[in-house]
């Protein structure tokens, strides 16, 4: 609903297209996930800089997807 708020053109956000956005910028969390199977990544300054990047990378990548698909560059 938000999505469809932001939109200045009449162009209706369907609840899968958001889904889809969403389930692909939540991608580099799998490899998040991955990586923390084999490696420590809470106990030391790198696996937070690495959990940074990830939660920048998937920030990102979500709203650069809305603007882009939905014309919201304003």
């Amino acid at each position: 609903m938000l999505i469809n708020l932001l939109t200045k053109k009449a162009i209706y956000v369907e609840l899968y297209t958001t889904f889809s956005v969403l389930g692909y910028s939540l991608l580099p969390f799998v490899f998040l996930a991955a990586g923390s199977l084999a490696f420590t990544l809470h106990a030391n300054a790198v696996g937070l800089a690495i959990a940074l990047a990830v939660v920048t990378w998937a920030t990102i990548s979500a709203t650069r997807m809305f603007e882009y698909c939905f014309d919201m560059q304003d």
